[in-house]
This record gives C-alpha cells, sequence and structure tokens, in this order.
C-alpha cells in the first residue's frame, strides 16, 4: 500500500474512531482473541501498542512468564511512527488504552520512530493519567519522564511494566542467572571467541534490539540492506544481523516463522564456513507460527557441525514463546539444548551472551 493511501485511510479512520491495524501489522490481541502472529498470553493489565510484530511478541511472553497478562494489544503497522504517517493509529490506541478500565499500565513498541513523531507522542505520554512505558527499537532509550519510562530493551520493558502493576521496585535481571554452567566456565576461562558472528532472525525486531545491543558491547556490525545469498558461505568478512523476514527474502515465500526453508539453508551455510565462531537465531513460537520449528533447525545444526570438523563454533539462541502455545514451549528448548545451542529466555540476553563471548571472553553477560 502506498504511503498516501495509508495517511488517507488512517486519518478517515480516527475520525470514525477507528483502527486501522496494518499495513505490515502481523499481531494483535483484542479481547483476548490473538491475531496474526499471536501468542497464548493470559489476560491481565498490560495493555500493547505497537509499531514492531516481534516486539509486541516478545513482551507479551515475558510478561506472560511473569505471571501476569495483557488486556489488549493493538498493533499499528510498521510505518505508523514514519514522519509521512505521524503515529495516526499508534495515537488512537494510546487514547483507547487510557480509557480501558482493565489496562494499568500501557507499554509502547516501535522500530526506529521518525524524531518529530517521537517528540509528539511523549508530549501525549505525559498528559496522560497512566502510567506508560516505551521501548523505542534499536536505538538507546531518551530520558524518562514523570509518568513515561523508556527503557533500553524489551526485557527492561516487560519488567518495568510488571513492577508497575505489583507495585515494586524494577530490578534488573541478574546477567548470569539461567546460564548453562559450561557456558559461565567458558566466560570464566576466556579468552574471547575469535571469528565472525553471524545473527540470522526471523523477527526484524528482535534482530534490531540484537544488532544495538551487539554495537553497544563494542562490535562492529553490519545489518545488510540487500539479499545475501542463500546457500552457501555468508560474503564477506564482517560481523552481520540478518533478518530472513525482509521483504527480498520472502518474495513468493512464507514468512520464515512460518516455513523455515530459506533460514535452514542460510543457517547450514554459515556453519560450514570455518571464519564463523559463533551463530546467533530466535525463534518465535505462538498461533499461526511453524507448529513443531525445532526438529529441523537441530537436524540442520547437526549435519552443520558434522561438516565443520573441529573448528570451534557457539550457536546461541532466544525462544519467545508461552507454556500455552501449540509448539510446547519446554519441548523446542530441549530439542535445541540437545543439539548443543545454548537457549536463552529473550533476544535480548541472548545477544548479551554472545557480546560477552566476543569481547570479553571472561566476567559479565550485561
Amino acid at each position: 500500500m502506498a504511503l498516501e493511501d495509508e495517511v488517507r485511510l488512517k486519518q478517515r479512520a480516527k475520525k470514525l474512531g477507528l483502527l486501522v491495524m496494518g499495513p505490515d501489522c502481523g499481531t494483535a490481541w483484542l479481547s483476548g482473541v490473538g491475531l496474526g502472529f499471536a501468542n497464548r498470553v493470559r489476560r491481565g493489565q498490560i495493555g500493547l501498542v505497537g509499531a514492531s510484530g516481534t516486539g509486541m511478541q516478545e513482551i507479551a511472553c515475558l510478561v506472560h512468564r511473569l505471571g501476569l497478562g495483557i488486556s489488549q494489544g493493538i498493533g499499528t503497522g510498521s510505518a505508523d511512527l514514519s514522519s509521512e504517517v505521524g503515529g495516526i493509529m499508534t495515537e488512537s490506541g494510546i487514547e483507547l488504552l487510557a480509557k480501558d478500565e482493565q489496562t494499568q499500565v500501557i507499554v509502547l513498541v516501535a522500530k526506529h520512530p521518525a524524531q518529530a513523531v517521537a517528540d509528539r507522542l511523549h508530549e501525549i505520554l505525559t498528559a496522560i493519567d497512566k502510567p506508560v512505558v516505551v521501548r523505542y527499537l534499536g536505538q538507546p532509550p531518551r530520558e524518562s519522564a514523570a509518568g513515561v519510562t523508556y527503557t533500553t530493551d524489551l526485557d527492561e520493558a516487560a519488567g518495568q511494566a510488571a513492577a508497575i502493576v505489583l507495585n515494586k521496585k524494577y530490578q534488573q535481571p541478574d546477567p548470569a542467572s539461567g546460564l548453562d554452567q559450561d557456558v559461565l566456565a567458558m566466560l570464566g576461562k576466556g579468552p574471547k571467541a575469535v571469528g565472525r558472528l553471524i545473527g540470522l532472525f526471523g523477527g526484524g525486531s528482535l534482530a534490531s534490539e540484537a544488532a544495538m545491543l551487539l554495537r553497544g558491547a563494542g562490535l562492529e556490525i553490519e545489518v545488510p540492506d540487500h539479499p545475501l545469498a542463500i546457500q552457501g558461505r555468508v560474503e564477506g568478512s564482517a560481523h552481520l544481523v540478518i533478518d530472513t523476514g525482509e521483504d527480498f527474502y520472502t518474495v513468493g515465500k512464507p514468512h520464515p516463522m512460518i516455513d523455515q526453508t530459506v533460514r535452514c539453508r542460510m543457517i547450514s551455510g554459515v556453519l560450514e564456513d570455518p571464519q564463523v565462531s559463533l551463530l546467533l537465531f530466535d525463534l518465535v513460537l505462538g498461533d499461526s507460527a511453524h507448529l513443531d520449528p525445532a526438529p529441523e533447525l537441530t537436524e540442520t545444526i547437526k549435519q552443520a557441525r558434522l561438516k565443520r570438523g573441529d573448528h570451534p563454533l557457539l550457536v546461541i539462541a532466544s525462544v519467545s514463546g508461552t507454556d500455552l502455545d501449540p509448539q510446547d514451549l519446554n519441548r523446542q528448548i530441549r530439542l535445541l539444548t540437545s543439539a548443543g545451542v545454548h537457549v536463552q529466555p529473550s533476544a535480548a540476553r541472548a545477544a548479551k551472551l554472545a557480546a560477552a563471548v566476543m569481547t570479553k571472553g571472561t566476567g559479565h553477560v550485561a
């Protein structure tokens, strides 16, 4: 859809008191019903507005794991916070959640908002009478204000929202919690990993989050704006974070959260390259996603390891999902672990672990 058509439709919808959730809106929860790529989460007091599908999914899953739930999740479409669209539906979503009796805390998540749009939304957020938590992916947080908390990653966004509902002070998680003992031993003994880091993501928001965190740790990360070869070694010598859900990978093909063929081929090529020492990837569960993704991934990893020989390799992954999702979250984690994958509870935690391995080889993950 052309941007001018999106603007016209959203302006008319706003006048009529309606929502236009899109274009390019893959996730929503309305009155307990998940739409598109949506995890099965309990209902609760935290409302989401997002121009970021997998960003909304990640927050919803983390909130669910913290024992809370989602009141409503309003997707706006990826271009909503662009300077052309101006955040029309984001503003409408915030207004709806501000009036919603069940919603106690509002969480806003989006990728790369235009500065003028972010500034205008900031004024709106500070004027409503409910606390708001904000995560703008791919960029450092701006300074928080009364009633509005800007966060450094999706983990913190979920944690801050939960802390407000529970009337507790947010505590940063121990960076070492949940790490496998062999990873802790490796970090403690060093030295840092030598070689390339390649991230192959299905969720664009999670790729953006990972790239920012890796750069923040001092790594020079490239995010290709053109399609790379699907089979064989990855071009160049730089560390890469690749969103395999980009349009140029999905022309005539299902999204990688549905069909993993393209990503499995790329994983195979990456792992066979002796110059790659660390593979980082995400796995997003939920309705509309692949019903049993881990077996394909684990088989691809096992076969590629056989071809690598003695070249050292670390594989780190995050799994976004809940115990209610149809894929059986615990089974997916067990299968990945059986293939030597170090599974983390979020994309941010996975990226921080990868950064620690590549830059320090010793000490701290965060």
